[in-house]
C-alpha cells in the first residue's frame, strides 16, 4: 500500500481538489457516490505507468467478493478495498456510521489479517470527528493509517485517507 501511496497519493488529492465543486455539492446532498469516487481513482490510477488495473469489485460466478481495486504496482498484485462513509442525517459521527454497515468491519478485519494489501477510506464532513473513528479504528483492528489528506471545502473537510495492516505492509508477501 505504501508503493501505491508514494505513486499516486500526491496526485489522487491534486485530482479531487480541482474537483472541489462536486465534492462540495456530494457534502450538501448528504450522499455518497461511492461509484464516482471509484471512478475517479481509477482515472487517476490509469494515468500512472507504474500502476496497471487488473479488475474491479464484480462479483465474479461461483467465486466469494472481490475487493474494489486489483492492481499491480511495480508488478507487484495489490487489493485494495475503498469505502466512502460520510456522516448523514441518519449518522451524525463517523464511527457511528461505521460500525452500522458489516462490510465496513469485514474490510477492516481482511486488511488486520492480510486479506486485502489497503483500503482508501474517505469520510466528510467533520476533520476532528474522522480523528476520532480514525483512533477507534486503529484501536479495533490490526490496521493503521498510512496517509490521510484533508481537502477543505465550504462546509468542512473531505478527508482521504489510506490503511494499512499495522506495521510493515510492504513486507509482507502473499
Amino acid at each position: 500500500m505504501r508503493n501505491l501511496i508514494a505513486l499516486c497519493g500526491n496526485k489522487v488529492l491534486h485530482h479531487f481538489r480541482e474537483r472541489l465543486e462536486y465534492l462540495q455539492l456530494l457534502m450538501r446532498l448528504e450522499t455518497t457516490a461511492e461509484g464516482w469516487f471509484r471512478i475517479e481513482l481509477l482515472r487517476v490510477f490509469d494515468g500512472i505507468r507504474e500502476i496497471a488495473i487488473e479488475g474491479t469489485n464484480k462479483k465474479a460466478q461461483g467465486a466469494g467478493s472481490r475487493p474494489d481495486f486489483m492492481l499491480k504496482v511495480r508488478s507487484r498484485p495489490l487489493l485494495v478495498e475503498l469505502k466512502v462513509l460520510p456522516t448523514d442525517r441518519n449518522y451524525r459521527y463517523g464511527w457511528q456510521r461505521f460500525v452500522a454497515g458489516s462490510n465496513n468491519k469485514r474490510d477492516f478485519e481482511r486488511l488486520g489479517a492480510a486479506d486485502r494489501d489497503g483500503v482508501i477510506y474517505i469520510y466528510w464532513p467533520n476533520f476532528r470527528d474522522w480523528k476520532v473513528c480514525a483512533a477507534n479504528i486503529e484501536g479495533k483492528y490490526a490496521v493503521e493509517c498510512v496517509r490521510h489528506d484533508p481537502i477543505p471545502c465550504s462546509s468542512g473537510h473531505v478527508v482521504l485517507s489510506y490503511w494499512a495492516t499495522r506495521g510493515d505492509a510492504e513486507a509482507k508477501q502473499r
